[in-house]
C-alpha cells in the first residue's frame, strides 16, 4: 500500500487537476493515513499530531520510516 503513493507522480497521475497546494495537501493527508495504521501503536500519531500537521507545522513522528 505504501508504496503507491511514493511519488509525486503517482499521485498526479491519479489526480491531475491538482495544482502545487493540492498537491502537499493531498501528500499531507496520504503521510496522516498512512501513520495511522502502523501496526506498532506507538508508531501511530496522537490527535494533536495530526491536528498540527494538518495546520502546517513540523511533527517529528511523520518524519520518522
Amino acid at each position: 500500500m505504501h508504496q503507491n503513493w511514493k511519488t509525486d507522480e503517482q499521485i498526479i497521475r491519479k489526480y491531475p487537476s491538482l495544482d502545487p497546494n493540492g498537491l502537499q495537501q493531498v501528500k499531507a493527508c496520504i503521510a496522516i493515513g498512512l501513520k495511522c495504521v502502523e501496526a506498532d501503536r506507538k508508531k501511530r500519531p496522537s490527535v494533536v499530531d495530526i491536528v498540527d500537521r494538518l495546520n502546517g507545522k513540523r511533527v517529528p513522528i511523520f518524519n520518522q520510516v
